[in-house]
């Protein structure tokens, strides 16, 4: 009863689940058992998914007022021992990780859900819940491998079936007779094989049956004429029936995961078919019919062994998305270029240099992320892509970018990591439309004078980069709201740094400053300031930035930098110590050290600035209660 009577005296409340009304957590004694009291920990009070009633609701539920005999004989079966109680009626079903409760209609129980609770087993008398269209119970680990009762298949009106995560190593033949299943979800179990009756459920819709253990497929699978959705990722298939091709209706075929070496011909038959996941599937190869897939828009083929793509490859006239690793191919077709409808392409190649002008000819590219590649440059009729809006390239060969690149007049977002560059090009500044700019972890030791011409660039990150100063027309950049310096050898900011009125984010971490960057005051409307990891040792002139709100900085030694030196509008103040964290005395001795005071016994609740809310100290955050709690303690200590 001790996690009771502390929320008790702490008041806590929540809401109920069927009314909404507010429940004291009091009133959990009336209607909680005793002996189960113990169970029910202050954790599942405060975790949101765990079901709350007031009382005027628990007692009108809890009867199961209405219903057959039968029902509920099926009900006191399927006892939720944490619940304190049988299962309640609800109003409103909610499926979250731990969910109780059953609704009904026309004096029938129609929806039943029991997820994240002790069952153990599911009943044999489950067969009268004759009008139930939704079952689902799942998470329950306790759940018995094979307790899956043969008259499941007696429930003639059910339409969703959900028993994902039980640790099933089972399924009865008796699955087949569920003539009115529309969705089937299994995913998360044990299991190494479906049933040859799985053909039978003509209506099912969408089939979900991943994270399993299966090796193959029953050739009757093809006999699910309405299926649109099957999702068979994370198993260990080696191979996949014929039948497969026989899915006229399937639209989403998820095949992530597993260990196919080739897929039958018969895939090209899915004439249906809108979505492909083949991540990390050890393919090796891809039909002949493959490009039969004239409706195919988003294609997932990461991380296999692929060596040869199909001459038909080009013939998937709606894909729109491409993912595609493919490190050990031969050649990359020429014929690639004539996907007409691609707007979104992820590319890890290695082999030559020429698959990049293949590319350039995709004139839909929207989005393209290359990595991993050998190329120095990117060729120059890659300005063609007059509709790329994000590009992407993390290639440590990369040394230089042509002049055309400034012809990209519709990119917005672009990202260079763990390249070789060491400058760019002078139409770099004719992206007009450039809105985020991130170049790290490269060789960047200058930036040229028509950077300044980015009216468009909000965000700039140049982490890790070589770069000793800034060019002075970065003073033109009047949209610049975030700059990221972490990493470089700036010191100081040319003067027209007064003129970035928007700009409201700076970090320099790890700078090797010892002082406050040159003209850094004169960003008058700065509000968040990031200088850690850097042997700072006066802060006096951060009092100009009067906008500020939030600084972290790190301390070499004690008694160096005051909250006094601070602006008065700051709200979060963070200090980070080298030689470890502190314990808790040296807590206090810091935080007199910041306030400005010899002795922590000097020290009143006045010495803090007037609108500070948090103070990180090291790994520990204070929020102003506490640092004035602090304070009192200390106080009533000494007397």
């Amino acid at each position: 009863m001790e996690a009771f009577n502390k929320l008790k005296l702490q008041k806590k409340t929540r809401n109920c689940w069927n009314c909404n009304e507010s429940v004291p957590y009091e009133d959990l004694a009336k209607k909680v058992r005793p002996k189960d009291m113990d169970m029910f920990e202050e954790k599942m009070w405060l975790d949101e998914s765990s079901a709350i009633y007031c009382l005027t609701c628990y007692e009108e539920l809890k009867h199961y007022e209405g219903i057959k005999q039968e029902e509920r004989e099926v009900l006191e079966a399927l006892y939720v021992p944490r619940m304190g109680d049988g299962i309640p009626l609800l109003s409103k079903l909610r499926y979250t990780n731990r969910t109780a409760g059953f609704i009904v209609k026309n004096h029938a129980i129609i929806e039943l859900v029991i997820h994240g609770y002790y069952v153990s087993e599911i009943p044999e008398n489950i067969r009268f819940l004759s009008s139930l269209k939704s079952l689902s119970i799942a998470g329950n680990r306790f759940l018995a491998p094979s307790s899956l009762p043969d008259t499941l298949g007696l429930l003639s009106s059910l339409q969703e079936l959900n028993l994902s995560s039980n640790h099933l190593t089972f399924l009865p033949e008796s699955i087949g007779a569920l003539k009115s299943l529309e969705q089937l979800n299994l995913s998360g179990n044990k299991l190494t094989k479906i049933p040859d009756s799985i053909g039978s459920l003509t209506s099912l819709k969408k089939f979900y049956v991943g994270g399993n253990q299966l090796k193959s497929l029953p050739k009757t699978i093809g006999e699910l004429k309405a299926l649109e959705v099957l999702d068979l990722q994370i198993n260990k298939l080696i191979e996949l029936p014929k039948s497969i091709g026989n899915l006229k209706a399937l639209e989403i075929l998820n095949l992530g995961k597993n260990e196919l070496n080739k897929l039958p011909e018969s895939v090209g038959n899915l004439n249906n078919l809108r979505e492909l996941n083949l991540n990390i599937a050890l393919l090796q190869s891809l039909p002949n019919s493959f490009g039969n897939l004239k409706l195919l828009k988003k294609l997932s083929l990461a991380s296999n062994s692929i060596k040869f793509l199909p001459d038909s490859f080009s013939g998937l006239d709606s894909l729109n998305q491409l993912s595609l690793n493919v490190s050990l191919l031969e050649k990359f077709p020429n014929s690639f270029g004539n996907l007409k409808s691609l707007e979104i392409l992820g590319l890890t190649y290695s082999k030559d240099d020429d698959f990049l002008k293949i590319i350039s000819n995709i004139k839909t590219l929207k989005e393209l992320y290359l990595h991993k590649g050998g190329f120095k440059t990117l060729p120059h009729n890659f300005s063609e892509l007059k509709n790329l809006e994000q590009l992407e390239i993390g290639n440590k060969h990369l040394k230089t970018l042509p002049e055309s690149i400034g012809k990209l007049k519709s990119l917005q977002m672009l990202t260079l990591s763990e390249s070789s560059l060491s400058t760019l090009p002078k139409s770099f500044g004719n992206l007009h439309s450039l809105n985020r700019l991130l170049i790290s972890n490269s060789k960047l030791h200058s930036l040229p004078k028509s950077f300044g011409k980015l009216k468009s660039l909000e965000y700039l990150d140049l982490f890790y980069n070589q770069l000793s100063k800034l060019p002075y027309s970065i003073g033109k950049l009047k949209a610049l709201k975030s700059l990221n310096l972490n990493k470089t050898n700036i010191t100081y900011f040319p003067k027209s740094v007064k003129k970035l009125h928007s700009l409201l984010g700076l970090s320099m971490s790890s700078t090797n400053l010892t002082s406050l960057p040159r003209n850094l005051n004169k960003i008058r409307n700065l509000q968040y300031l990031y200088l850690e990891h850097n042997d700072i040792s006066d802060i006096k002139n951060l009092k100009q930035l009067k906008h500020l709100k939030e600084l972290h900085f790190s301390l070499l030694g004690f008694h160096r930098i005051t909250m006094k030196d601070l602006p008065d509008s700051i709200e979060n103040f963070g200090v980070n110590f080298y030689g470890g964290e502190l314990e808790n005395e040296e807590y206090r001795i810091q935080l007199c050290a910041l306030l400005g005071k010899e002795r922590f016994e000097d020290v009143t609740t006045e010495d803090i600035p007037k609108n500070l809310k948090f103070l990180w100290m090291g790994d520990s955050e204070f929020t102003v209660d506490d640092l004035k709690s602090m304070i009192k303690n200390r106080k009533d200590e000494k007397k």
